[in-house]
């Protein structure tokens, strides 16, 4: 079953505490830290885009796709200082490669983990970045790739160009002839 828009089914897990929703974005304001996010059924954002933060201190979470896809044509995650996210398990980017969706990783000085995933129909994959907390300090992102990740059919697999860039395995790596690999 595929949802779109603004509605995807997926449960949050807490320990024994398991509470179902049907908004990734609400799934992931109200996760508590150590919460796993699980994707229940495929969903497509359409143009929508998960805003993944912290107010204050840090959250820890895991992203399980648990084999769906997670697809749009806008960006598809937005991690933001003070999250370390690990996402898992599924395939995230455009629903087809005539609609291909912007970014799908977009890390903006949180701390991302990625393993066993594939990006696919994006014009970036992943862009590792910083957010600028004042004029003169910013945070760059972390990104771990580890073992099982595939980004293909973009134009820009991995763009690094501020952040911290750490594979503990190599990707797979393909792009179309005017693509690029990764940027540092």
């Amino acid at each position: 079953m595929m949802t779109y828009g603004g509605i995807q089914k997926v449960t949050v897990t807490k320990g024994d505490e398991v509470k179902e929703y049907f908004s990734l974005q609400t799934a992931f304001d109200e996760a508590a830290d150590g919460s796993t996010v699980t994707l229940l059924g495929d969903a497509n954002l359409r143009n929508d885009v998960i805003e993944i933060m912290v107010y204050e201190g840090e959250k820890n979470l895991t992203f399980d796709l648990n084999g769906k896809s997670l697809t749009g044509t806008n960006g598809l995650l937005n991690v933001y200082i003070g999250v370390n996210l690990t996402v898992k398990g599924g395939t995230i980017g455009g629903p087809d490669p005539d609609n291909p969706c912007g970014i799908a990783i977009c890390n903006i000085g949180g701390k991302v983990n990625i393993e066993n995933l594939t990006i696919s129909n994006c014009r970036e994959g992943i862009n590792n970045g910083e957010e600028w907390l004042d004029k003169e300090t910013s945070v760059p992102g972390e990104l771990t790739i580890g073992s099982g990740v595939k980004i293909s059919a973009t134009e820009t697999a991995i763009d690094n160009y501020v952040g911290k860039l750490t594979p503990t395995a190599l990707p797979i790596l393909s792009w179309g002839e005017d693509g690029r690999g990764i940027t540092l």
